[in-house]
């Protein structure tokens, strides 16, 4: 079992491109990133809303937010 030959990379190289242009993987990278930054800025909302509110005040955000 040798190397692959250079036809066989290109071969290779050629599907793997094809899946990535495909109209279902590129939506999915753009739902990948866009629930990446919806946690992201969920997250700081909560640092930021623990930071400026009293516990009590805090407690109902968070519990406003759940539903």
């Amino acid at each position: 079992m040798g190397a692959p030959s250079p036809s066989e990379k290109l071969n290779a190289l050629t599907r793997v491109l094809t899946v990535l242009r495909s109209i279902g993987v590129r939506d999915s990278l753009v739902m990948a990133v866009a629930l990446g930054l919806a946690g992201v800025l969920d997250y700081a909302v909560n640092v930021v809303a623990g930071r400026w509110l009293v516990p009590v005040e805090y407690g109902v955000f968070i519990a406003v937010a759940a539903v």
